[in-house]
C-alpha cells in the first residue's frame, strides 16, 4: 500500500505510486511513501519513503515523522555593547519537536574595538523551559581599533561558523549571547543564524 502525503497528511492511498510527469510542481508539493499495515487501514502501519523509515502513520491525523524537518531565525542589524555581561542577540524556539537527531548550525559577524581585548560569544541551550547549558563558546582578539561599520566602533568585518550534532526531543531554544571581556570595550554583532534541521 502507498500513501501520497502532503504537508504531513494523507490525500490519498493507492496499490503502487502514481507519477505525474506533465506537473513538475506537484511531484514537489507530494510525495508518494510505502505503508505496511496490519489492519486493512491506516491506523497501525510504518511508513517509508525510499526505503527509510519514517515512523508511524496514522489515520487521525494521517501524520508520520518527516526527516526534512528544518526551520531558522535570522537577525542582520548590528548590536553593540560595552558590558562583561552576556547579552542575548538572537534565539531559535522550537517546540515539541520529534525524538531524533538535528545537526544545529549557526554564524555570525562580529568586532571589538580592542587591540588587546577579546569578543566573547556563547551558544546556549534552552531545554524544557528549566535549563540553559553552555554549548559552544567563541573568545577572540581581534587586535583592532578605530574605525567604524554602522553603529559598530571598528572597520573590521569578522564571521565566524559552527555547528553541532544533538539528539533532540520536546521543547529546545538556542540562542547566541556575546559580551565584551572588559568594560567599556565597544562589541558587536550582526548577520546572525541559527538553523535546525532533522539529519535522523
Amino acid at each position: 500500500m502507498w500513501a501520497l502525503v502532503k504537508n504531513g497528511e494523507v490525500a490519498k492511498k493507492a496499490t503502487a505510486p502514481e507519477i505525474n510527469t506533465s506537473n513538475k510542481r506537484h511531484m514537489v508539493q507530494y510525495r508518494w511513501v510505502e505503508i505496511t499495515e496490519t489492519t486493512g487501514s491506516c491506523e497501525v502501519g510504518d511508513a517509508f519513503l525510499n526505503g527509510k523509515f519514517l515512523g508511524p502513520i496514522t489515520a487521525s491525523g494521517s501524520t508520520y515523522s518527516d526527516f526534512n524537518f528544518y526551520t531558522y531565525v535570522q537577525r542582520t542589524t548590528p548590536k553593540s555593547t560595552t558590558s562583561t555581561s552576556e547579552q542575548e542577540f538572537i534565539t531559535l524556539v522550537c517546540s515539541d519537536l520529534e525524538e531524533g537527531d538535528y545537526r544545529l548550525n549557526w554564524t555570525y559577524s562580529w568586532n571589538v574595538d580592542s587591540t588587546k581585548e577579546d569578543f566573547k560569544c556563547a551558544m546556549w541551550q534552552h531545554i524544557d523551559n528549566s535549563v540553559w547549558d553552555d554549548i559552544w563558546t567563541h573568545q577572540q582578539e581581534a587586535k583592532e581599533s578605530g574605525g567604524s561599520l554602522g553603529i559598530t566602533a571598528s572597520d573590521q568585518q569578522l564571521s565566524i561558523s559552527s555547528f553541532r550534532t544533538l539528539h533532540l526531543v520536546g521543547d529546545h531554544s538556542f540562542g547566541l549571547w556575546f559580551n565584551a571581556t572588559k568594560k567599556k570595550v565597544i562589541t558587536s554583532m550582526w548577520n546572525a543564524q541559527i538553523e535546525l534541521t532533522r539529519v535522523r
